[in-house]
């Protein structure tokens, strides 16, 4: 099926720049509600970059029946992208997700100069491994040890009210560390496969 990778690429292209522009509307409602800006309605669809609270939200919807009412696009938008990890597999990240998107842009730009090195597999299946690993850590730590009144201590917390705004505040002054850790990956990234 020659036509599924531009039409792959397209419906990523497009899913990333949705995602721009919700960032854009993001920081200017950001800018309204501390007084630097006009009125932006909050876009719903930035609670799509807050999957652990998310997570925490969907096994309240399983123990309780009661949908979240602080971040709602969150949890629908997590059941949704869920949904089609388990019916189209790689679909969510293969079409949908932009950090793919990026990643095949990526690996694009280092096949047109130069052939990518392959790492060893000794070294490439556990590096591979690692986000199951962390998979794993939020699965257990959110669905196996948080209780309901955990649950309800964490999804009332300040911190989870104002995370997108910490989200935000994050890509707009990383720390040095973050810095580094992206440099390190974009590095990473161009040389190997």
């Amino acid at each position: 099926m020659r036509f599924v990778p531009p039409v792959r690429r397209l419906v990523q292209g497009a899913f990333a720049l949705f995602c721009l522009v919700v960032g854009y509307r993001f920081y200017h409602f950001f800018l309204w509600a501390t007084g630097d800006g006009a009125f932006v309605s909050r876009p719903a669809s930035v609670e799509a970059f807050l999957p652990v609270g998310a997570l925490v939200s969907f096994k309240k919807l399983l123990l309780t029946g009661h949908y979240d009412r602080l971040h709602p696009a969150g949890l629908t938008i997590f059941m949704a992208a869920l949904a089609i990890a388990l019916l189209f597999r790689k679909g969510f990240c293969g079409w949908i997700c932009p950090i793919g998107f990026l990643f095949d842009l990526q690996e694009a730009v280092v096949a047109r100069f130069r052939r990518p090195l392959r790492l060893p597999g000794w070294l490439d299946y556990p590096l591979r491994s690692l986000k199951y690993l962390l998979l794993g850590a939020f699965l257990y730590l959110i669905g196996w040890q948080m209780d309901l009144q955990a649950i309800d201590g964490f999804m009332r917390s300040p911190y989870n009210v104002m995370v997108d705004a910490r989200m935000l505040g994050f890509f707009l002054h990383p720390s040095a560390m973050a810095i580094g850790f992206f440099i390190f990956l974009f590095a990473a990234a161009m040389v190997l496969r």
